[in-house]
């Protein structure tokens, strides 16, 4: 991402963005509510076109070949679209949609993270869905994920669950989260975001992400 500017409706939300991660590294994104987090992964997953800048990943354009960079990048879906199917059910369709498939990775995910799969997305309660997502967002073998909020809310036991999955998977991350939420601590490498602009992280953030790796 190069020098993105996102301004909708006359609001500045990015504002010469610049975000690069070497393949294969776990990146967070790091910063408080309304900084630009979530705009960064909108822009990434083709989602918003930027007014001014580049954004690409695995050297396609993210707006102009969005279709077909969403076969290369997974990210966590929203849930709530479909309250009626059971958490199999859900990640079966997820991956017809994917056009891919790989039903027993799925079910090592769904145990892993503790999620009943029999049980319909609408019966669960709040970190139920959240581990549904998480599970529905690294069982397929993409290249990239792209996943906000990885760690909000997120009890001890089940960041550790996600600190091994992502131990595990293969790819290049990019979890978006606040400073002291976690997300540094599953992380190779950290950028901040501040009002809509991308830069490294202060010498404090840095010498805690070091310590706790």
């Amino acid at each position: 991402m190069r020098d993105v500017w996102w301004t909708p409706s006359h609001t500045t939300v990015l504002a010469g963005a610049n975000l690069r991660i070497p393949a294969g590294e776990i990146r967070g994104l790091l910063g408080v509510a309304g900084s630009g987090r979530t705009a960064i992964l909108r822009v990434l997953l083709g989602l918003v076109k930027p007014d001014r800048g580049s954004a690409d990943i695995l050297g396609q354009d993210c707006w102009a070949d969005a279709v077909a960079l969403h076969r290369s990048v997974s990210s966590r879906p929203n849930l709530a679209m479909w309250p009626g199917l059971t958490g199999s059910e859900t990640l079966a369709f997820l991956h017809r949609l994917a056009g891919d498939s790989n039903p027993q990775r799925c079910r090592v995910l769904l145990e892993r993270f503790g999620v009943d799969s029999d049980t319909p997305i609408g019966s669960l309660d709040a970190r139920g869905r959240k581990l549904l997502s998480l599970a529905a967002t690294f069982c397929r073998p993409a290249r990239v994920f792209l996943v906000d909020d990885a760690v909000a809310d997120l009890a001890a036991p089940d960041r550790r669950v996600l600190a091994d999955v992502l131990s595990h998977t293969p790819a290049t991350v990019l979890l978006t989260g606040a400073e002291g939420d976690g997300t540094a601590e599953l992380c190779d490498d950290v950028s901040i975001i501040e009002a809509g602009h991308c830069g490294s992280p202060p010498a404090e953030t840095r010498r805690q992400l070091n310590t706790s790796a």
